[in-house]
């Protein structure tokens, strides 16, 4: 029997009607461009999107810098830095590609990059909130005075309370809204501390380019309606069903993204016996590099992470779905090992 489960909501969600009715609305009516000078409902909107960030975010000011995703905000933070005197960032032991890879860059340029290492003299510290292969939560440390901190919450927002920090990433597509559009918020006081990568006229002071107002107001839409209440439910249901063989991986974790150790089998094998019967699973975050080993669980010390597969849950899910997943799943653990 074929199914249609997806239990991959970390890599992206299915776009909700909240969403998907406000972006045909704008589309349809509030349509001019945001700098024109005639455009006062557009920039009316946009205003009113951007204070929707803000209280999901828990935050009163602060800048809001929409962006293309949740890559582009985070290498806005990164390179953001370049012109600083203080040539030296550290980074989480496991960092998104597009945290760690701009990092790289840089030292590549006479940065001193380091991973997990002291603050002293630093000009930022990057550090995702919660990881997006374990769904494990972050604790920050203190920072010397004068260091920026970083927070990548593409996986957390309005999932979870965020820490307050310098400057936050958040994304679209994670919480149903659509994708190409993210945003980074810049605490008050702090923007200048940055450099644009973007230059054009200058819509956004950080950012050039047209505002794409109508995926903005489906963004901020599926801010409003995304609910984690059901997630929970789902979550303490799917780990109750699972054989005492299968371990979860990480401590104190966000409910919605599971990371699971297999008893025998690989994850890739597991992974594509499940797509052939239409279940969809995945073995970490879509946007790392095939066939590498996994920083995440290589930082932990993991002993066999090829044997690793991350079940991620929405508030569209189901118990029965999950049923359906813990059956097959130890049915092609069983036999494709």
């Amino acid at each position: 029997m074929k199914y249609n489960i997806y239990l991959d909501n970390a890599a992206t969600m299915k776009l909700c009607e909240a969403a998907k009715i406000e972006a045909s609305r704008v589309n349809n009516q509030l349509y001019f461009n945001t700098a024109s000078s005639y455009a006062t409902a557009e920039r009316k909107l946009l205003k009113e999107c951007e204070d929707v960030i803000r209280q999901k975010l828990g935050v009163l000011g602060g800048t809001v810098i929409f962006t293309s995703g949740a890559t582009e905000a985070n290498n806005l933070a990164i390179f953001g830095i370049i012109n600083h005197p203080s040539k030296k960032i550290v980074i989480g032991d496991a960092e998104h590609a597009s945290v760690y890879q701009p990092a790289m860059f840089l030292k590549g340029k006479g940065f001193n990059v380091q991973i997990g290492g002291d603050c002293d003299n630093a000009t930022l510290y990057s550090k995702m909130f919660v990881n997006s292969d374990t769904g494990e939560i972050s604790v920050y440390k203190e920072l010397p005075k004068g260091v920026l901190l970083h927070i990548d919450a593409a996986q957390a927002f309005c999932k979870t309370k965020i820490p307050l920090a310098h400057l936050i990433t958040i994304s679209s597509h994670k919480i149903g809204g659509p994708k190409g559009v993210g945003a980074l918020w810049i605490a008050d006081g702090f923007g200048a501390s940055l450099q644009p990568q973007i230059y054009g006229g200058n819509q956004q002071l950080l950012r050039s380019g047209t505002i794409p107002l109508a995926a903005i107001a489906g963004f901020a839409a599926a801010a409003k309606d995304y609910s984690n209440d059901n997630v929970k439910i789902l979550s303490d249901y799917l780990k109750s069903k699972l054989p005492s063989n299968y371990t979860i991986n990480g401590n104190s974790t966000i409910p919605n993204i599971i990371s699971i150790n297999l008893p025998q089998a690989k994850g890739e094998i597991i992974m594509n016996a499940l797509a052939t019967k239409g279940i969809y699973i995945s073995t970490g975050s879509a946007c790392s590099g095939k066939g590498e080993v996994n920083r995440t669980l290589k930082a932990m010390g993991h002993k066999k992470p090829q044997s690793v597969i991350r079940v991620s849950l929405s508030p569209n899910n189901t118990k029965e779905e999950i049923d359906i997943f813990i059956k097959e799943l130890i049915y092609a653990n069983d036999n494709f090992s």
